[in-house]
């Protein structure tokens, strides 16, 4: 493939924040397992496959003395990642136009190595250059990160991807976007095709089904339509790491490794036939159908301790976007998703509540215990067992959390990363490096918190751009055509609206 013929080029694949990428969580659980790492605030960063640069342009900025390369073999996706950096004034980011198998000793050593999306998706040579690269350039204590798709999961997704590479040989010759309507019309027709059957094969079919219609098609594209996919098993990938005298260290999301969370029967069964962590990794992958790991790495002569201890936690901050119930609505904790976490262990129900009343801030475990009552211990067990059953989804653990506002000041500020991608697109980074969805309206105020702009001129503008039918302000599904009235709707959105920015961490402290 020559750097004119990137399907990247002619398909651009956009990158947003992935928060498993974030270094200050690949070092939480390298320390989890025992290990030294650098901290984020000042450490080297590398990116394979870094697409328009979405990932690592939120980390420049929010951590100024820690240095980022991006390399990407995507001539197109570089000039739009380069100049985003451009705009926004960062130097210590560094994107690269060149092949992964182009990385050498001239390029340094870094203390975390990071390729998401890449590894199945490229040849076998290219795939042992991203190994090459993490064995050679990752300095002593550092840490690689890889994502893959993997088996037994993959077997039904291959499955329909070979269906829809075969449709797709008709189609060869046609644009990007025209051969992914193609490949849809395919899924639509298996879809109805299989409706009225109940076999094993159609259920399991219409369920990969409705995944991909919720897809964009740069993934449709990218995913299913390109040369090369090639999932691997666990323990051929752990294999593929030893010839290169690296380790497996775990996995990203921290609860995928616990089989503490598997009915009693299955974990007495696991145990009996795996073991060692290797052996067990894979046969969770057999027991959960896993179809995509996310695994970290280390050097060969590191030694984790995968006794994970609740001392370990000592130093750490904490978060949990758990919310308890309303009063009379039952004594539960509500996650972000809708659902309820129920708990009658005293020490996590404190530590739930009192991150609550901190939120979107954080706290240490001696906040938490003048907070509660609760010894340090207590309280480091329960956030332990809060990590062990649902890990950044119930809580989060920072060593180094960057410094943003918990609430809207007079003159509110967005951080200068949301303004720009706000011009571009509908996702934006926080300071968290979370991906956040934003709503018409959002696109139209954000450019406008600067920090020079009190609330009643940001309302002002907001009423203006009413007028002009730029904005529609509407109450009970009707447009207010009453300019007090209106006011009266744009403060009261206008609040909402700077709670929720403080709430996602992208309003500057």
């Amino acid at each position: 493939m020559s750097k004119t013929t990137n399907p990247y080029d002619d398909f651009v694949y956009p990158t947003y924040a992935f928060p498993q990428t974030h270094p200050d969580l690949l070092g939480v659980l390298a320390t989890l397992f025992g290990l030294s790492t650098a901290p984020a605030t000042h450490c080297r960063m590398l990116e394979m496959g870094c697409g328009t640069g979405g990932n690592l342009l939120p980390l420049a900025a929010a951590f100024p003395e820690s240095h980022f390369v991006g390399v990407d073999y995507s001539g197109k996706q570089i000039e739009t990642a380069q100049a985003r950096a451009s705009a926004l004034g960062l130097k210590n980011l560094d994107f690269r136009h060149a092949s992964i198998a182009d990385i050498d000793a001239s390029w340094g050593n870094f203390d975390y190595a990071i390729c998401h999306g890449v590894y199945s998706w490229v040849p076998e040579p290219v795939q042992d250059a991203i190994l090459r690269v993490c064995a050679e350039n990752l300095g002593p204590h550092g840490i690689g990160y890889i994502s893959y798709n993997t088996l037994p999961g993959w077997h039904l997704r291959g499955m329909v991807r070979e269906m829809m590479c075969y449709h797709d040989t008709w189609h060869r010759d046609a644009a990007p976007g025209e051969r992914v309507r193609h490949a849809r019309s395919l899924l639509t027709f298996l879809a109805e095709a299989t409706a009225a059957q109940q076999t094993p094969y159609s259920v399991q079919l219409r369920r990969e089904l409705e995944t991909l219609a919720q897809l964009p098609d740069s993934y449709i594209y990218h995913e299913h339509l390109e040369e090369y996919n090639a999932p691997v098993y666990f323990f051929e990938f752990e294999q593929r790491l030893r010839d290169r005298k690296l380790r497996f260290l775990g996995e990203a999301h921290f609860p995928s490794m616990i089989h503490q969370n598997l009915p009693e029967n299955v974990r007495k069964g696991l145990q009996a036939v795996a073991p060692d962590l290797v052996q067990m990794e894979q046969y969770l992958d057999f027991v959960n159908n896993r179809t995509f790991r996310q695994s970290l790495l280390c050097h060969g002569d590191q030694k984790p301790d995968y006794n994970v201890t609740p001392d370990r936690l000592a130093g750490f901050l904490f978060q949990s976007p758990l919310k308890p119930q309303p009063a009379g609505q039952g004594d539960g904790f509500l996650l972000p998703n809708g659902q309820t976490l129920n708990t009658d262990q005293a020490p996590t129900r404190a530590a739930l509540l009192a991150l609550a009343e901190v939120w979107p801030g954080a706290a240490t475990l001696e906040e938490l215990h003048q907070r509660t009552g609760h010894s340090t211990a207590e309280l480091a067990a329960a956030l332990l067992g809060l990590y062990a059953a649902g890990g950044q989804g119930l809580l989060r653990i920072w060593r180094h959390l960057p410094r943003y506002a918990h609430r809207p000041g007079e003159r509110p500020e967005v951080w200068p990363v949301v303004r720009r991608l706000a011009q571009e697109g509908a996702q934006v980074p926080s300071l968290r490096h979370e991906t956040n969805n934003l709503e018409p309206l959002d696109r139209q105020l954000i450019p406008m918190l600067d920090g020079k702009r009190s609330r009643a001129q940001l309302r002002d503008l907001l009423l203006e751009a009413h007028r002009k039918g730029e904005l529609n302000v509407n109450r009970d599904g009707k447009r207010v055509e009453d300019d007090h009235q209106a006011r009266a709707v744009l403060n009261e959105l206008l609040e909402q609206k700077l709670r929720r920015y403080a709430d996602a961490a992208m309003l500057v402290a």
